[in-house]
């Protein structure tokens, strides 16, 4: 079931950074919404190894990981988990829309390519559809 999704157009940045702001943004549409049990599924190791550990105030995205840290605390209920890349076609789509998007778009209906991807993820056993859930 869709509820809403959101790209942003972060211009040139590392998988990591990107992947950052997509957790952020993530957060911050979930508290905006006053959701307050959630999974948060990244398919990127060091993002998730970044917000699973001790802040490392050096750490050249520091200010994001602070700021993605910080969000997770305002929410009463997280659970973070790293999932493989395969099951997360649908959000790497999603991702790539972004790069065309102005800014920050919400979307409150799932692009029809996206809802095939997810419709093909689920038929695999590949429960994850986009970062963040509702538990």
């Amino acid at each position: 079931m869709w509820i809403i999704g959101y790209i942003r157009n972060i211009g040139h940045a590392t998988a990591l950074a990107a992947e950052l702001w997509v957790i952020r943004d993530g957060l911050q549409t979930t508290i905006n919404l006053h959701f307050n049990s959630i999974i948060v599924e990244t398919d990127c190791y060091e993002a998730y190894q970044l917000l699973s550990t001790a802040a490392n105030l050096h750490h050249p995205h520091s200010t994001l990981i602070m700021d993605c840290k910080g969000l997770l605390n305002m929410i009463p209920q997280v659970r973070l988990r790293h999932i493989f890349r395969e099951s997360n076609m649908a959000t790497d789509t999603m991702a790539k829309k972004g790069a065309h998007a102005p800014d920050f778009v919400i979307l409150y209906n799932c692009p029809t390519d996206v809802e095939l991807l997810r419709f093909a993820e689920a038929l695999n056993s590949c429960p994850t559809i986009f970062n963040i859930f509702l538990i």
